[in-house]
């Protein structure tokens, strides 16, 4: 079935509610509702079935004054006669939902309420922008999963976790980890029962949801290892607050608080882990020579399908997340913060994966916002506000020989404020086999910023194990397009290349950096490239 150039008024609407849907694919595009009471909808009874409705497009979609744009609904039940309390049979799986814009006429523009007994699958929305009355709007989701779906390509204005609330609610096995112990005091250490319910969950053939209710839980440290794992997917829902030891000798020899190895299909929704590295930090930066290295809250190593939605990590002693030989990770919408004077406390460090999205999220650091290792390919960073900080940075890169290149890096609509650098590409100044390549830096908006645009390949710290030497890292095809806003120093662009091995395929593209409204300077060394559209600073290529 393929419906298309269709504009519906008033009360008329779209919906799906045939028994079975056959077709190998059902597309309707380039539609516009306007006053209509329900957008795109999916009904059914809630009664058993065997019928199933998948392989849906909704595509160039626009809303005008619709009071549920988006809307599944699994629980029609008329008078509330001859289905109470019964769950649809019908399965819905594979609807994309993409390009549906303009307004609702209720505050809630996306519900999607599935059956308890069987949950929606492969929902994918991309592109999403509805507002309501110039505002905002939400969104409801029951039972719906949407493991593959596009969400770095929503709008920032959408309500972007749309799968993550409650979907946990879809998992048939739940464990409570109050019911194995934990306790909510904030001086108890719960980690074994935390670990008891890891492994409860992994130990399950089916679905699994770990119940975090709200409250303080002292978790000394815990290790998940999913080795093992007979459950294929484990939700993590966390109403509470995760506190480490504040005492930092009680840790002085893990590397890792909270770590999550060889795991797949594990998903982390809400809740606060909080590191309480105040008291690390001030040793440190006493130059205290004795002081441990710290531990990073939150690690992923060797793991693939992860999403953590909606959590805050704050006050890590060392690094706050690690993505570390990882494949297909998002982290949508999480919070990160720690002091701007909090030593060596990246917000978010990837290496060695692929496939690893950051999307909506607030991170505020004393070293990187994001920082970028040897190794990556594949990453999609979007919607970020970063600061205080160093920014955003490819690097460092380089110190060995042997290493891996990063390659395939978008990072776009990002905000710097008042960081010591904006996008950074960085490398030591030692002989090495790395690359970097294929990167874009797209609509980036600077706010006083140090180094708004800086490649730095003469990395050299106390002139230690690199004096006189250039960096083998080769940088090429490295694009920084639409990237505007105030420097915090009069050389808004520095491009400073190796001697041995110059940037190439650099392009500039529309750069408008003021300096207390005052023109500012580009410079460039051993780099070779390309400029369209607006160059302020003037260009140096």
């Amino acid at each position: 079935m393929y419906v298309q150039n269709l504009m519906l008024l008033q009360h008329w609407k779209l919906r799906l509610e045939t028994t079975r849907v056959r077709s190998p694919k059902c597309d309707s595009k380039t539609v516009t509702f306007s006053g209509t009471t329900n957008g795109v909808r999916v009904k059914t009874w809630a009664r058993p079935s065997s019928g199933f409705v998948r392989n849906i497009l909704f595509q160039h979609i626009v809303m005008v004054n619709v009071k549920n744009p988006i809307l599944i609904d699994q629980n029609y039940c008329p008078n509330h006669e001859s289905c109470p309390h019964q769950g649809s049979g019908i399965k819905i799986s594979d609807v994309t939902y993409q390009d549906i814009r303009g307004t609702s006429a209720t505050k809630i523009a996306v519900k999607l309420d599935c059956s308890i007994t069987n949950p929606c699958s492969g929902i994918i929305l991309e592109d999403l922008n509805l507002s309501y009355q110039n505002q905002q709007t939400e969104a409801s989701c029951v039972n719906a999963r949407g493991r593959q779906f596009l969400l770095y390509k929503m709008s920032p204005l959408a309500i972007f976790f749309l799968f993550l609330i409650n979907s946990s609610l879809a998992s048939n096995t739940n464990y409570n980890v109050q019911n194995y112990g934990a306790k909510s005091d904030g001086e108890t250490d719960s980690s074994e029962a935390f670990l008891s319910a890891w492994s409860a969950a992994c130990a399950s053939i089916r679905s699994s949801t770990i119940y975090v209710p709200r409250g303080n839980y002292l978790i000394r440290n815990a290790y998940f290892n999913g080795k093992t794992c007979q459950s294929k997917a484990i939700t993590i829902r966390i109403d509470g607050t995760l506190l480490a030891p504040s005492d930092y000798n009680v840790n002085s020899d893990d590397e890792n608080w909270i770590k999550f190895e060889k795991v797949n299909g594990v998903s982390i929704y809400g809740g606060t882990f909080d590191g309480q590295g105040a008291a690390l930090w001030a040793c440190k930066n006493s130059n205290n020579k004795n002081c441990p290295d710290g531990t990073t809250a939150l690690s992923f190593y060797k793991s693939n399908n992860i999403i953590v939605s909606g959590l805050t990590v704050q006050n890590s002693q060392m690094f706050q997340i690690l993505v570390d030989k990882c494949h297909n990770v998002k982290l949508l919408g999480v919070k990160v913060s720690a002091p701007g004077n909090s030593p060596n406390t990246d917000g978010i460090h990837v290496k060695l994966s692929s496939g690893v999205s950051i999307i909506n999220s607030q991170i505020g650091t004393g070293d990187d916002c994001i920082s970028i290792g040897p190794g990556n390919s594949n990453l999609w960073i979007e919607g970020i506000a970063c600061g205080p900080g160093h920014g955003i940075s490819i690097g460092s890169l380089g110190w060995k020989k042997q290493e891996l290149g990063v390659q395939n890096v978008t990072v776009k609509t990002v905000t710097f404020s008042g960081t010591t650098n904006g996008v950074r590409v960085k490398t030591w100044a030692r002989p090495s086999n790395g690359f970097v390549r294929n990167v874009l830096f797209q609509h980036i908006v600077m706010v006083n910023v140090k180094n708004p645009i800086i490649i730095d390949q003469n990395y050299c710290p106390n002139h230690e194990s690199c004096p006189h030497k250039d960096s083998g890292v080769k940088i090429s095809d490295v694009t920084y397009q639409d990237i505007h806003g105030t420097s915090a120093t009069k050389v808004a662009v520095k491009l400073d290349c190796s001697k041995s091995n110059p940037c190439s395929g650099i392009t500039l593209e529309d750069v408008n950096l003021s300096y207390n409204d005052h023109p500012t300077k580009a410079s460039c060394v051993n780099v070779s490239g390309r400029v369209s559209g607006l160059q302020k600073p003037a260009n140096c290529l």
